[in-house]
């Protein structure tokens, strides 16, 4: 099954097909990355990942309520932006 990777940043004056950019949060730089949401379609797997800095993915452990919040804010640009592509 073929995967496609879509990545969610911020805009920055970094380049966009770099493998470090901004944290979605924080506007940190940064190069990890965490998994928002994979959708199957077609045979063919659209994995969702966001650049999220190691302070913000603490953040997260310690907030369940803003971590579960910022997933929920994620799939809606996620299903706003890419609409066509998933459906």
């Amino acid at each position: 099954m073929e995967t496609e990777l879509i990545e969610l940043f911020k805009k920055s004056q970094l380049p966009k097909n770099g493998w470090i950019q901004e944290c979605f949060i924080c506007h940190l730089p940064t190069s990890l990355t965490t998994n928002i949401t994979n959708i199957e379609k077609n045979n063919k797997i659209i994995k969702f990942d966001c650049y999220i800095c190691k302070d913000c993915k603490k953040e997260f452990k310690k907030n369940q309520v803003f971590y579960y919040d910022f997933i929920k804010d994620c799939k809606i640009y996620i299903y706003d932006k890419y609409y066509d592509l998933i459906y």
